[in-house]
């Protein structure tokens, strides 16, 4: 790579005498900072193709970009908290109604959790058609815990009332419905 005269002269301005820079155990003694928020992937809890017929790809990814945006920012405006690992999960239906579950590996504190579920259900749904969309947002925040059981689709404790201890119930429109119902 070549280096500008005045690339040269910025970079031996930031590291000349007035700004020094950190010897080795420094660095090692400052842990770098965390996201408060991290989203690591998302998992579809219903059949791609099913959802390629219900929603525009383009249309649920947008909406997908401004539940992270929400989330991020509801878990950075928390005080910081114990360590958490989990999803988001999210239902669509037709009429533009949604609604928004976490589910995580260790409980959270009831305020910040229902908190974290009002900011996120504020997004403005996309409208489906057909039936449910329903996705989750892999995430861990302030440095992640204990994933929750079920991965790589983990449930909502609520909707562990439909599927039973042994969760093989299938998860279809059906149950869904009834999932809407609870919470």
């Amino acid at each position: 790579m070549r280096l500008s005269l005045l690339g040269l002269v910025l970079l031996m301005t930031a590291c000349g005498p007035s700004n020094p820079a950190p010897r080795d155990s420094e660095l090692r003694q400052t842990p770098a900072p965390t996201p408060a928020w991290t989203m690591h992937s998302i998992t579809l809890y219903l059949p791609t193709p099913i959802i390629e017929q219900r929603v525009p790809t383009a249309v649920l990814g947008a909406y997908i970009k401004d539940l992270r945006a929400r989330a991020s920012n509801a878990f950075m405006e928390m005080p910081a908290k114990e360590g958490v690992s989990g999803a988001v999960v999210v239902m669509v239906k037709p009429d533009r109604q949604a609604r928004v579950w976490l589910a995580t590996g260790a409980p959270m504190e009831p305020e910040t959790k229902v908190a974290i579920e009002k900011a996120l259900a504020e997004a403005p749904p996309p409208e489906v058609v057909g039936g449910p969309v329903v996705f989750g947002l892999l995430f861990s925040a302030w440095g992640g815990g204990t994933p929750p059981a079920g991965l790589p689709m983990p449930t909502p404790e609520a909707w562990n009332a439909l599927s039973g201890d042994a969760g093989g119930r299938v998860m279809d429109d059906r149950f869904y419905e009834e999932a809407w119902a609870l919470r």
